[in-house]
This record gives C-alpha cells, structure tokens and sequence, in this order.
C-alpha cells in the first residue's frame, strides 16, 4: 500500500507538461529561489507534486505583470497590502492596452493611406493640417548634444507608430537652401488623448493650411542631398503651384524597406508644408 505522506517527484520535462509551462520556465523559478528542486545523484531535476500550487500562482501574478523578483513580496504581504500591489500592476495593464489600442488604430489608418495610394504612388493636396510637435535627434552626422532631448526620446519611442520618424527640413542661408534634422513628429492632439509628455525642447509645427506630398514605395524621395538641395519634388509641385512654405517642411517616414544587404529600397511618408498666407 503506498504511504501517503511520500513526496511525489517529477522528472523537469514530465513536470512542466503537466503545469503547463517549458522546462525553462521551472529553471528561470527555481534560479530565483521560488521552487525548491532535488537533484539525484547523476544529475536529473525532480520537482515535488506539492509545488503545483505554488506555481499556479507565479503563473496568476505573472500575466499581471509581476516579475520573478517580487512575487515572494506580493505572496507573503497581508490580503490588503496583496490586492493594493495588483491595483497598481493592474493600472499598468490598462496602460498598456490603451497604448497597443493606439498602435492598432494607428495601423489601420496608415493601411488605408497607403491602399488609397497605390494606383498613384506620387500625390498631392492642400488641406488644412493639425498642430504637431517635433523631437530633434541627430543630424547627418551626429545626434543631439542637448541633454533635454533624451528623456522624451526615451518616453516618445514606446508610442511608435503612434509617433512618427520625421525629416525637419529649414531653409538656410548657407551653401544649400535648407538645412535638415531628424528626428520624432506627434500630432498634438494624440498627445493630449495618450498623455504623451511634453516639454522642451521641442519644436512647434503650426497648424493650418498646408501642402501634403504624399509617397509609396519610392526610395529618391528620401534623398537628403537633394532636399538640402531644394532638388526634391516636393519643391517642384510647390513651385508649379505657386505656393509658399511659412518656414520649415517635415517629411514624416511612414515606412522604409531594405534590401538583403541593407541598402534602402524604398519607402513611404509625406511631406507636410505649412503655407504662408
């Protein structure tokens, strides 16, 4: 007749079948002294049946968001001081769902943009754009000296592609008309709806009437040396249609592709203009 009180054992592949995790999973817990294991003599793992419970709560805290080094903490806390902990885990998540809530959204609106697009991969229009916010972050050459810019960076790029690439471009009186800056592009009213942070030392883009170049699938349309150059075809289609910037263009990168050997092989974005009256 078998004891009741002998302790069932478990070789690591049986036990993680049977709990439905890997056997990474157990190693990674037992590594951080939150599952006891017995060793034999050749070496084999074997994980006790009373375990089970335990790691069935590892499994609960873990889809909060609770991470290996906490979970003792949370699971020996009083019942109040436990559900405190998974409110505040638990307003994390929301966070996260309304962030991955805007990427989506956000896909299905560059989707759209772009199917419309495809019958005429070079397009243009005026029309009245919002406000936005530019990040400056490197030059041709370099990135930003100014200290100010990385705290937001490291805020903004957990909202791509919410946040956008962008391509300043500001006329200048030096060897070519325009001088460009790259950097990050947030319309202003999606930083109000997400709590985007701002701050300095971002850079205003008016809102307003503006001209719109839009492309797909086109490489030239990246070419610094040419928009430095006032090359661009953006600056042709303004100059057919008599328009005037106001100050400085951005053109927002939407998409780049690549070849297998890392040279570009296309892209897709817009120019945005604002005009001046």
């Amino acid at each position: 007749m078998a004891d009741p009180n002998e302790r069932k054992l478990y070789r690591i592949g049986d036990y993680a079948r049977y709990m439905g995790v890997t056997p990474d999973f157990l190693k990674h817990y037992e590594e951080n002294g939150l599952l006891a294991v017995h060793y034999t003599s050749s070496g084999y793992r074997y994980y006790d049946f009373d375990q089970s419970s335990r790691i069935l709560e590892y499994m609960r805290l873990r889809n909060y968001g609770v991470n290996v080094r906490d979970m003792n903490r949370m699971l020996c806390a009083e019942d109040n001081e436990a559900l405190r902990l998974l409110d505040e885990k638990a307003e994390s998540l929301r966070a996260e769902v309304r962030r991955i809530e805007a990427v989506l959204a956000e896909h299905e609106r560059v989707k759209v943009w772009y199917e419309r697009r495809l019958q005429r991969p070079v397009d243009w229009e005026v029309r009245d754009v919002e406000p936005c916010w530019f990040l400056p972050h490197a030059n041709a050459r370099d990135f930003e000296r100014d200290e100010r810019v990385y705290p937001l960076l490291k805020q903004w790029v957990e909202w791509m592609p919410v946040v956008k690439s962008a391509l300043r471009v500001t006329p200048s009186p030096g060897e070519n008309p325009y001088t460009t800056q790259w950097g990050l592009i947030l319309r202003s009213s999606l930083a109000r709806q997400f709590a985007i942070p701002l701050g300095e030392p971002l850079v205003a883009m008016p809102g307003g009437k503006a001209f719109v170049y839009h492309f797909v699938g086109l490489e030239r349309e990246f070419s610094i040396d040419e928009i430095a150059r006032g090359h661009h075809p953006m600056f042709e289609q303004m100059k057919k249609l008599g328009l005037r910037a106001a100050k400085d263009a951005y053109l927002v990168v939407e998409m780049k592709l690549t070849k297998a050997d890392g040279n570009r092989r296309g892209g897709s974005g817009r120019f945005i203009v604002p005009l001046a009256d």
